[in-house]
């Protein structure tokens, strides 16, 4: 993990931003056999892992988690943003995370909220 670290130090400091757009995302990745932590996940009616991943908006991989397949898109978001947060929040001005719906809770924003980091994300537990 320290030399993804410090490659991505090297790289966002080339760059010379001033905001880090950091976008969340899941996705299924198929799976054939009996490994670890493949389960059927009915939204992609297959055998999978769901791994989370978070980018920046230049395509950069700040971090990845290989999660079972069986699993909600955002389970374990906020714990695993918070080593993003903590690794390059004193870096930039502006921090800004992006993600759809399903990572959108109260619990993130105020995280976010707390850590001066920009939601981007659709607030669906809002009524009306």
């Amino acid at each position: 993990m320290l030399s993804t670290y410090i490659l991505n130090l090297v790289l966002l400091k080339r760059k010379n931003k001033k905001r880090l757009i950091i976008d969340l995302d899941s996705t299924e990745d198929p799976a054939h056999g009996k490994q670890e932590g493949v389960a059927y996940h009915g939204h992609f009616a297959k055998n999978c892992f769901h791994p989370l991943f978070a980018f920046t908006s230049d395509g950069d991989c700040l971090g990845a988690k290989l999660r079972p397949g069986n699993v909600h898109s955002a389970d374990g978001a906020l714990k695993f943003i918070k080593p993003i947060v903590k690794r390059y929040r004193g870096w930039f001005k502006l921090f800004w995370f992006r993600g759809d719906a399903a990572f959108a809770n109260p619990e993130t924003y105020e995280y976010c909220e707390e850590h001066r980091a920009s939601c981007k994300m659709p607030k669906k537990w809002l009524s009306g």
